[in-house]
């Protein structure tokens, strides 16, 4: 595990959140960075590297015949509020057999551990009966302008592969990826900011004035306080938007306080009646889920408040057999009524793979063979992996059923143990898919 660990560690010290675009840094420099420090690893261990010109996105191959890819991705959400964290988060700390930081879970330290179980089998004599190829984008926490790129590029799509990004044993089928800005020129006597990406609950928020009614307003919400002189603190708990209603809204949570209060503000109103206990949509759509995909989630994870402009970002998941056009336009009439109107951010068609295909099916003998786990069923998921982003992919690790995850909070992290597990069964599904069979 130490040339693993040491990759990691390389990866994770470079806070490659997205940032203002310089000339062939699309993503801004830090991301930049991380890319070329990806690439400089997969050369030293013999992969054939590509850098796109326009510094959207690399890949790294190797072997002859088909291509089967592994899709990746190097960049990360920001780090929040850095005191909630045991360890600072973008530097790679083992304590207690626990690795922190920044990426670890998602998604740097499953695309070294990747990498490295294949270069480990090639090292051990196994040949390849497939080209195998990496491919890392740079975007994927945003709008994924990265892999639209390569795609837009007319790189060569694998036949068929996997997305180190997600759970295990796998996830065949994701639920559709909404993230649309609610825009309103209303009279506002709100002047606010808060969030840090659509994708994440946010789970602080900042407001002034401090206000005592709106402190014991919270307080009865359930949501704790802290005092910063002129201004409030509102805590609450972070997640991934995915699985919204495992956080804590602290943004939510304070404009409903606010209208609680009879702030006659339209953006708090708006959030109060639809938003607040409706995470599953239940207070915006008759139609909010499906016998295949389960409940939909809708995430409130960003807000620019003004008195002159109103901005609220929305991140919703939809079930996989229900048509983008009824939540665009069931929204849009639920929204009018205070005011605002829909711009689209982006949008992601639902990804289904039979679960039968011999990808599915060597991927569940790998993850089993491994984990001698023979309960895990194949999984549909509310979150967004590359897998959507090309036919015949599906996400694969290297998040453990059971474990607590701490995608996009504080604290990231992975045990030293399921990293060698996560290792073992990529080795084996490797073994399954890309490697020649030995004759006698």
């Amino acid at each position: 595990m130490d040339k693993i660990l040491d990759d990691i560690k390389r990866l994770v010290r470079i806070p490659s959140v997205r940032s203002e675009p310089l000339p062939g840094m699309p993503f801004g420099a830090p991301v930049a960075q991380a890319l070329a420090e990806m690439l400089s690893i997969c050369e030293r261990v013999g992969l054939a590297i590509y850098q796109d010109p326009a510094g959207y996105y690399g890949y790294a191959e190797i072997g002859t015949g088909d291509l089967f890819g592994v899709l990746c991705h190097l960049d990360v959400v920001p780090a929040g509020n850095e005191s909630e964290w045991r360890h600072p988060p973008f530097e790679m700390v083992v304590d207690d057999q626990v690795v922190y930081g920044r990426g670890v879970l998602d998604d740097k330290g499953p695309s070294v551990i990747a990498l490295q179980a294949l270069v480990d089998l090639l090292a051990q004599g196994e040949s390849l009966d497939h080209r195998v190829r990496f491919i890392f984008g740079l975007d994927e926490e945003n709008e994924w302008s990265c892999i639209e790129r390569y795609l837009a590029d007319g790189q060569e799509i694998p036949v068929m592969g996997f997305v180190p990004d997600s759970s295990f044993p796998l996830t065949y089928a994701e639920k559709g990826l909404w993230q649309v800005e609610l825009i309103a020129e209303n009279e506002e006597p709100l002047k606010l900011q808060g969030g840090v990406a659509f994708n994440v609950v946010p789970g602080e928020v900042v407001y002034r004035p401090a206000d005592q009614a709106l402190i014991d307003e919270l307080k009865r919400l359930g949501f704790e306080t802290i005092n910063e002189g002129s201004a409030i603190q509102v805590i609450g708990k972070n997640a991934h938007a995915a699985v919204a209603q495992e956080g804590r809204n602290a943004l939510a949570a304070l404009l409903h306080a606010l209208d609680q209060l009879r702030f006659d503000s339209p953006a708090a109103r708006l959030v109060s009646e639809k938003l607040i206990d409706g995470i599953h949509g239940e207070k915006l759509f008759e139609n909010n889920q499906d016998e295949f995909s389960g409940l939909m989630t809708i995430n409130l994870g960003l807000a620019d408040i003004t008195p002159q402009r109103q901005v609220l970002g929305l991140d919703i998941r939809y079930p996989v057999s229900i048509g983008l056009d009824y939540y665009r336009q069931t929204l849009a009439d639920q929204v009018a009524a205070y005011g605002y109107r829909l711009r689209e951010r982006s949008h992601l068609e639902p990804l289904h793979v039979d679960r039968d295909s011999r990808l599915v099916r060597s991927l569940m003998q790998a993850y089993q063979t491994i984990s001698h786990d023979m309960s895990s069923e194949p999984q549909i998921s509310g979150g967004a992996t590359f897998a959507r982003s090309m036919a015949n992919f599906v996400a694969f690790g290297a998040h453990f059923p059971g474990r607590e995850d701490t995608v996009h909070q504080p604290n990231e992290r992975m045990t030293l143990s399921d990293m060698k597990l996560a290792y073992d069964i990529y080795q084996e599904a490797y073994k399954n898919l890309v490697i020649k069979e030995k004759t006698s």
